[in-house]
């Protein structure tokens, strides 16, 4: 059977290779930061809000962290 050339064919052109994001931390920061921030009252300490507090913090700057990776990998990849 021979093989068929795809760019031989009216519209269909090779794929490109795909695009894999390079590994990050902030992902996990996230999930333990909602942990915390669920935990903190659930768990009625006498610092929960402690908790909470900490929880709210590492969602906060996991979030801006992945977005800014995000924004500086869409950025390297216009250029």
């Amino acid at each position: 059977m021979a093989s068929v050339n795809p760019n031989d064919r009216k519209g269909w052109n090779k794929p490109g290779p795909a695009h894999i994001p390079a590994p990050s931390f902030w992902p996990p920061g996230l999930a333990l930061g909602i942990v915390l921030l669920v935990w903190g009252p659930a768990l009625e300490y006498v610092v929960w809000w402690v908790l909470v507090a900490a929880g709210g913090l590492l969602i906060v700057f996991s979030l801006g962290g992945w977005i800014l990776d995000i924004r500086n990998e869409l950025r390297s990849r216009d250029e």
